[in-house]
């Protein structure tokens, strides 16, 4: 089956669909508590739904752009919710 269509990804098949190499996944796996990854004996199953939200999670909060680029991001993320509970 394609990765595509699968509901959860091993790190191979997450780092073919992003912008990410397998070892980076791996890492993320290891050492990011909010990443979407669990284990089921040796293997590292992703839930592709909960991969597919943490990426869009990072690219609002804008993660490796300086700091006023993440505040100001943040802040405009704050009005729009804010905006959206009228």
């Amino acid at each position: 089956m394609e990765p595509m269509f699968k509901v959860a990804l091993t790190p191979k098949e997450a780092a073919q669909i992003s912008p990410f190499g397998e070892n980076r996944i791996r890492q993320l796996c290891l050492s990011d508590p909010s990443f979407p990854a669990f284990k089921n004996g040796r293997d590292i199953i992703i839930p592709r739904k909960g991969f597919e939200e943490w990426l869009e999670k990072q690219a609002s909060y804008r993660v490796g752009f300086p700091e006023p680029l993440r505040r100001l991001a943040t802040r405009r993320q704050s009005i729009n919710e804010g905006l959206s509970h009228r």
